[in-house]
């Protein structure tokens, strides 16, 4: 027969919400038997019986203890509301009434259970952040990194490809390597055939007198080592230069051959001087950089203004033209012959010269995928007479 304590202790758990697996794991713990609470529990299926009233056998058996509240027995690990078994089982001398119930262990020496909790709060799990390992921090912080490093490649990449195709720097190199071009003179032998020799071309006579001679001196007022431009005629015997003033370097003057020819008349300073064959013109260069115009200045007077840079000036042979090439904001280059514009090209690949008798100005240039040898016509022949 089952033991009324057992069942009555199930019945409660149940209607505490305890599972039957955690009572019977309780039950055992506390020294109950397999048999004993399987009885129990099919008892609780079934019918309770009418019980009768328990006489004691002696006067000096005790009374029989009352079931004691799970909450004065559990673990501090379980829920409140859930029973404990507050009884184990206990053997008295033979001869006196075995009573089968007696006071549980205290909470300190019953061992904490580890068995899941049925209708119970879930155990403490630790939050993400704790189980995280503190190197994948490192991360973000390398692809921040790699992110920054690809962009200021990009914008630098960028960049310079935006000055090239502005044309900063092609402008810049034309500036300082553009405005001379010299010629070397190569002295190519002459093969006679018939007889198998060399006779070499006769080579100019230089007069073995030239020495260096001074041309000129910078009046002391001026400053010579801040000389802005200078330039040589083709016999070499007269020089012209400009030097600003030692008490203010925006005041400008142009000499020739120590003689002041001119002061500045522009707030920025030329950048070519050029003279002709005969040292009778002197055509000096300007580059406004506020409006991004060049333009040719001579005799006191202002030439026509392009938007662009103008390179390769050049004199005819007779110093009756004057051409230079420019090189347009826009891209485009074209040739001026006088202050007259000729067709613009997308681009000119050599200096602008004249022809032997003087009609025409040539140059190499480029449309498109057609390279062309350009002869623009200057001077028209003249009519003949009529009869």
């Amino acid at each position: 027969m089952a033991e009324q304590q057992l069942v009555d202790y199930i019945k409660k758990a149940r209607t505490a919400g305890q599972a039957d697996s955690r009572s019977r794991t309780l039950l055992i713990q506390n020294g109950w038997t397999e048999a004993e609470i399987n009885e129990a529990l099919l008892a609780t299926n079934e019918p309770s019986p009418t019980q009768q009233p328990v006489q004691p056998v002696t006067a000096e058996l005790e009374p029989e203890p009352q079931m004691e509240t799970v909450a004065s027995v559990q673990p501090k690990t379980q829920v409140s509301n859930q029973p404990e078994p507050a009884f184990q089982r206990q053997s008295q001398v033979s001869g006196e009434a075995q009573v089968r119930v007696q006071p549980a262990v205290t909470p300190a020496q019953q061992p904490v259970q580890s068995e899941p909790v049925m209708n119970s709060q879930p155990a403490y799990e630790p939050a993400r952040s704790e189980r995280m390992p503190r190197n994948r921090s490192m991360l973000p912080v390398i692809l921040k990194l790699l992110i920054v490093i690809i962009l200021l490649v990009v914008i630098g990449v960028g960049g310079y490809f935006a000055l090239w195709q502005t044309g900063l720097f092609s402008k810049a190199y034309n500036k300082v390597f553009s405005y001379f071009n010299p010629k070397t003179t190569v002295v190519t032998p002459i093969v006679n055939e018939s007889e198998n020799t060399q006779v070499p071309t006769t080579p100019p006579i230089l007069d073995t007198q030239i020495s260096t001679k001074t041309l000129s001196s910078v009046p002391e007022d001026y400053d010579v080592s801040k000389i802005t431009v200078a330039g040589f005629n083709q016999s070499g015997d007269q020089v012209i230069f400009c030097a600003p003033l030692k008490t203010s370097i925006t005041q400008i003057s142009c000499f020739l051959n120590g003689q002041k020819l001119l002061d500045n008349p522009f707030a920025f300073k030329p950048y070519w001087i050029g003279m002709d064959s005969t040292s009778t013109r002197i055509v000096f260069l300007y580059y406004d950089s506020a409006k991004k115009q060049a333009f040719a200045y001579e005799d006191g007077r202002e030439g026509t203004r392009y938007n662009g840079t103008i390179t390769y000036p050049v004199f005819s042979a007779d110093s009756k033209d004057f051409a230079f090439m420019v090189m347009g904001n826009d891209g485009k280059n074209f040739v001026v012959v006088n202050d007259k514009a000729f067709v613009p090209h997308d681009k000119i690949f050599t200096p602008p010269q004249f022809s032997a008798d003087g009609r025409y100005v040539l140059y190499g240039a480029k449309d498109g995928q057609n390279i062309l040898w350009v002869a623009d016509e200057i001077n028209e022949l003249p009519e003949p007479p009529g009869l």
